[in-house]
């Protein structure tokens, strides 16, 4: 034998015999093989790329020119995101930063992380700071987006780099370009049309882009017998604890793919979790381990807060089941982040230990990180590699019915690849671009009037734009108290823009807190957001959001017919129509699970008007009621029934196309008041929303007799009660 064929794509190795290969049973012939393979390695020498045929070598340039293309539509995507202001906390948390350290805060302290926390106690991300340079060229939102979408597109680039040379090594192997201008066209579809590029693109910023950039770089010097690898991994380090993880487990691949790259390997490998070690112990409790893998610790002692490696793996130790019970819950993820890299590409020995690691970290821990995207990118970069070596491994095999067995298995990849992106890519606008062209203009008209020294509380789906500051505070729970800062402050509060973890009603109780607050001066009331400015008085050191009534200010949700009357004190601003048909009030949200409901709404009405309850989610009308001319101002009391509801799921996707998202806290009711308008005079006073019965509750009324819903007429079920004052 001259040798034998290279499957996995890494260099020709020798082909001996070895005495005894066919005694022992499979495991010990298994067993000699793979050191069979492994001593023989030898180290990727593709050819130059002046001996490339004319085919592969256009082929390499269109997908260049392809890549270029998705470069601009990402970054054409970050600005849309970025001028409507769908950024959140972990966007706040590096746009802060780059504020502080361009005005010479070199170890900045960061509001966003919490109190006496640094910036670089989050994850030690050294490498941020020449990052901040471009921020300090053009100081605007989008710029670290942009940076993010760069590193992102120049990681598919080194990937793709790696995927022709893998070709074109198997081309003069067999002395062939049919199979390597396939073989590139192959690693172009699978890296263009994996729809989680664009969506890890999408959140915030993060530096798992560059990092996978350094990583993929590092791994493909690696197998190339070149030392520059030692600079990728080094630059991948200062990223950070968790992208030293990268070059730690890239280092060990390069030990278990062959005897080249073991002692090379074997020192990544060290180097990189020693870094990683090094970069926590520094960071302190500010790399959340135990936050970030709260399921595999749940009900050990390692859910005290600040628990950290140590706790983490001894949790691990003590429940040695939990950590595949929770893999296993998050399967259809695990897929999901797989299947559009070609399925197969992870068992590549190269890619293995990295893809593996990064799918284990991340469907180990909260199940947000377990849904694909800037967590798992680096899969999405390494995965089409393996599957195009592994697929070049199989054109120089000697395998029944070739003609028809490969091509159709290239057929298979590639349309499974596009049906991921045709499911997923257009769901991207809805997912992330969560916030109105409306809200968005009115931030913008408020984002004007903040000066660069004042102080500022935001609701946490739109305070990203906003940290351009020395002090930005986020809104995490209606709740909430800040030490003030500055002799100005800002409150921003969204109900329903953004990606919003406080309750709705809660929001909605601290809007009519501030406004009830004669020193708060409301400065936008309109599409969703309120803006109150605040001079705190001289020895004030606290603001506390602390509602006491839940009762939503129906004077910022004015419908088509109805102007909002705020003049005097904000206690008596309302809603009137103004003559036309249709809705005086309407988009007043609250979202809730299923259970019984009381709508109480305080209006005036001359003729006639209609109270609804709409469950805003699934666009279904749970209650209509009629209310007659009240000749004074009149309370009505609607009670609603959501438990018989069909309850809003998140989109999934379709057949094997399909993710494991997470269920929605609830659904969106939503209070409207409808007029006959022309001279039919309405007011609206005030509008809350209470629930009376959870759903054993409401089960419990439904087995002692009383109707469920569609059992009885709207108006026969909960008549209106009218209280006059």
């Amino acid at each position: 034998m001259s040798g034998v064929s290279d499957k996995l794509g890494l260099g020709r190795v020798g082909g001996r015999q070895h005495a005894g290969d066919g005694a022992g049973g499979w495991p010990r012939r298994l067993a000699l093989g793979l050191w069979r393979r492994w001593s023989l390695a030898r180290v990727f020498d593709p050819p130059s790329r002046s001996e490339w045929p004319v085919g592969l070598r256009r082929a390499r340039m269109a997908g260049l020119v392809l890549l270029a293309i998705q470069l601009i539509a990402l970054c054409w995507w970050s600005s849309a995101l970025a001028s409507r202001f769908a950024l959140t906390r972990d966007f706040a948390l590096y746009e802060q930063a780059a504020r502080l350290i361009a005005h010479g805060h070199l170890d900045p302290a960061s509001s966003v992380i919490g109190e006496n926390r640094q910036f670089l106690s989050d994850h030690f991300d050294i490498l941020f700071y020449p990052v901040v340079l471009l921020w300090a060229a053009w100081p605007h939102p989008v710029t670290l987006l942009w940076v993010q979408d760069l590193a992102t597109v120049a990681a598919e680039a080194i990937a793709f780099g790696w995927i022709c040379d893998i070709a074109a090594r198997r081309g003069r192997l067999e002395r062939t370009t049919r199979a390597p201008v396939a073989l590139v066209a192959l690693g172009a579809v699978l890296l263009l049309c994996d729809p989680w590029v664009t969506w890890a693109s999408s959140f915030d910023f993060h530096t798992e882009a560059m990092a996978s950039m350094f990583a993929v770089a590092a791994a493909r010097d690696i197998f190339r017998g070149r030392r520059r690898a030692w600079l990728w991994a080094a630059l991948c380090c200062l990223n950070g604890d968790l992208a030293a993880s990268y070059i730690g487990v890239v280092g060990v691949s390069a030990m278990l793919a062959g005897r080249p790259w073991w002692r090379q390997g074997a020192a990544m490998a060290v180097a990189g979790f020693a870094w990683m070690l090094f970069a926590h112990a520094l960071s302190g409790a500010g790399s959340p381990l135990s936050g970030l893998f709260a399921p595999l610790v749940a009900g050990t002692p390692a859910a005290r807060p600040g628990a950290g490696l140590g706790s983490l793996i001894s949790a691990i130790v003590a429940h040695p089941g939990r950590p595949l019970r929770i893999l296993w819950s998050n399967r259809l993820n695990i897929w999901a982040a797989l299947s559009p890299t070609g399925v197969i590409g992870w068992l590549w020995l190269p890619v293995l230990v990295p893809v593996g690691f990064v799918l284990l970290t991340s469907n180990l821990g909260s199940p947000v990180f377990g849904f694909p995207g800037f967590q798992t990118l680096l899969v999405t970069i390494f995965g089409p590699i393996g599957t195009v070596a592994l697929g070049a491994g199989l054109v120089g095999r000697a395998l029944p019915c070739k003609r028809w067995v490969l091509p159709a298995l290239f057929v298979v990849v590639l349309v499974n690849a596009l049906a991921w992106c045709a499911v997923w890519l257009p769901r991207t606008a809805t997912q992330w671009l969560d916030v109105s062209p409306g809200a968005a203009s009115v931030l913008r008209r408020v984002q004007v009037q903040i000066g660069s020294n004042d102080q500022v509380v935001a609701s946490q789906g739109v305070a990203g734009a906003f940290a351009d500051r020395l002090t930005i505070d986020l809104l995490f729970n209606a709740e909430s108290a800040f030490p003030v800062r500055a002799r100005k402050v800002w409150v921003i509060l969204a109900p329903a823009q953004g990606t919003e973890t406080a309750s709705v009603a809660g929001i909605y109780g601290d809007i009519a807190l501030l406004a009830e607050n004669p020193s708060f001066r409301l400065a936008a009331a309109s599409d969703g957001i309120w803006a109150f400015e605040w001079s705190p008085p001289n020895g004030t050191r606290t603001l506390t959001l602390a509602p006491t009534r839940l009762v939503t200010p129906v004077w910022g949700y004015a419908g088509p017919a109805g102007t909002p009357m705020i003049s005097g004190p904000s206690s008596d601003w309302y809603v009137e129509g103004n003559g036309r048909p249709g809705y005086i009030l309407d988009q007043a949200y609250w979202r809730e699970g299923p259970g019984w409901y009381r709508a109480t709404v305080s209006l005036a009405v001359s003729s006639t008007a209609n109270v609804e309850v709409w469950d805003a989610t699934t666009s279904t009308l749970l209650s209509r009621q009629s209310v007659p001319g009240t000749d004074r101002r009149a309370t009505v009391q609607v009670t609603v029934d959501l438990r018989d509801v069909a309850r809003a799921q998140e989109f999934a996707g379709w057949g094997i196309w399909r993710t494991e998202p997470l269920e929605p806290n609830g659904d969106d009711l939503e209070i409207r008041v409808w007029s006959p308008g022309g001279n039919d005079h309405v007011a609206v006073y005030t509008v809350s929303l209470e629930k009376t019965g959870d759903v054993t509750a409401a089960s419990d009324s439904a087995t002692s007799g009383r109707p469920g819903r569609g059992q009885m007429r709207l108006t026969d079920r909960l008549p209106v009660r009218l209280a006059h004052s």
